[in-house]
């Protein structure tokens, strides 16, 4: 994300998030963040609705990339292998695989809104371009 940053609030605690506007003003980037500070509690999702004022009109698509428990989580992954000291090459590899980001996906921009079911202890990543 570079650029200029943008105001970005949240009226659903725990999520948060960050946006940057680019100087052209033709990509947009937003971090949405649903955390909660103790990873042992009970995880939940909620719907988030991003609105983006003054965006420049026009036709926007945009593409979402999710991180969350089971999705690009190499600390499950961790745990399953007993939570090992130290580390050989198969456990890395399959620590590394675990790590890795999920393809991201269209996802459906319209009138500068767009709705999301996000999971918690969850981060995604929206890019925008027109």
């Amino acid at each position: 994300m570079s650029r200029r940053r943008v105001a970005c609030e949240s009226s659903n605690d725990p999520v948060g998030g960050l946006a940057c506007l680019a100087h052209d003003q033709r990509r947009a980037w937003v971090v949405l963040y649903n955390l909660v500070e103790k990873y042992d509690r009970p995880t939940y999702e909620t719907t988030v609705t991003v609105k983006l004022a003054n965006l420049p009109r026009g036709d926007w698509k945009c593409r979402v990339t999710g991180i969350a428990p089971g999705q690009c989580d190499p600390f499950l992954q961790w745990k399953a292998l007993g939570s090992p000291e130290k580390l050989n090459k198969t456990p890395y590899a399959e620590l590394l695989k675990a790590s890795a980001l999920p393809p991201a996906m269209d996802v459906l921009w319209e009138d500068g809104v767009l709705h999301l079911r996000m999971p918690g202890f969850s981060a995604l990543f929206l890019e925008l371009q027109r």
